[in-house]
């Protein structure tokens, strides 16, 4: 724990930290700590990824299909509309095969469009789109010069090693009036906040998210690096079928039989979530001080 302390992002290094757990998904040698008001936790040892051959957890599982099925680029979409709609210009941050970008695409085909990935096997996808400059790593993209309104990272800070360093960087691409808009995995998920699923805690915590982070952990991370955050918005990308397999079964992938039944609730049910800051996503969006 003590050599990990190092390298965890300003300004939580300075937190006290307790052991939540031995082992997480995958790796029963990695341990999760967690700071004392159950904000923020981190893995030990922090594990070392490599982004050039990226395979995503819900692919090594086989639930891409689901996580498609489940209109979680909708529903996201439909929550930053008022955001983007005021822009002209935007880059994402892990993009993968460009999926986002091209519903962006849709609603706005006068924006200018940037992607940075670093992920080769993606870049078939993202080669289709013509209007799409690309760029491998955030640092190229600051050599250009790349100036945006919006920069855009989803279910991706929680991968990046060095935070802090990492903001830096984006700050230097953003216009006068452009704004950072994070999305991460929340501590605040229901399945481990309202629920208090054990077998979902042991899913949660994975080798692939040195930090996971709640709305007071990442503004307090964006505000040490000059960010004044100006929206948080709670994000409940899975439903009640998602939450009742999980109760019932103890695993992930949803159940069509939920589904269908509780169709008709599920929308109420996730708003209730969203409402109380209970949810498995949250959304931050922030402007550089200047």
């Amino acid at each position: 724990m003590d050599n990990n302390i190092l390298n965890l992002p300003s300004p939580l290094i300075s937190d006290k930290f307790e052991l939540l757990r031995k082992g997480v998904y995958c790796n029963p040698k990695t341990n999760v700590w967690i700071n004392q008001n159950k904000s923020f936790a981190y893995l030990d040892p922090l594990p070392i990824v490599n982004y050039e051959n990226y395979i995503p957890r819900v692919e090594q599982l086989g639930l891409s299909k689901y996580k498609q099925n489940s209109s979680v680029l909708e529903s996201r979409f439909e929550k930053i509309n008022h955001i983007i709609n005021k822009k002209k210009s935007i880059l994402e941050i892990g993009s993968a095969d460009g999926s986002f970008l091209k519903l962006v695409h849709q609603h706005f085909p006068d924006f200018m469009y940037y992607s940075v990935e670093p992920d080769i096997s993606t870049s078939p996808y993202r080669d289709k789109l013509s209007w799409l400059v690309q760029y491998g790593h955030l640092s190229e993209a600051v050599q250009n010069n790349v100036k945006v309104d919006v920069v855009a990272l989803f279910h991706v800070f929680e991968h990046i090693e060095k935070p802090n360093e990492f903001l830096k960087l984006v700050s230097k691409i953003l216009t006068e009036d452009g704004v950072i808009l994070i999305e991460v995995p929340c501590l605040m998920d229901p399945l481990l906040s309202v629920f208090h699923l054990s077998s979902y805690q042991e899913f949660y915590f994975q080798c692939q998210h040195p930090f996971v982070y709640s709305e007071e952990s990442l503004c307090r991370v964006l505000k040490c690096e000059g960010f004044d955050v100006q929206q948080v918005i709670y994000h409940q990308r899975y439903g009640m079928e998602n939450h009742l397999q999980w109760l019932s079964k103890g695993l992930p992938g949803g159940n069509q039989t939920y589904k269908e039944m509780f169709k008709n609730i599920d929308k109420d049910y996730r708003s209730a979530l969203e409402s109380k800051g209970k949810t498995d996503s949250i959304m931050i969006i922030a402007k550089a001080k200047r």
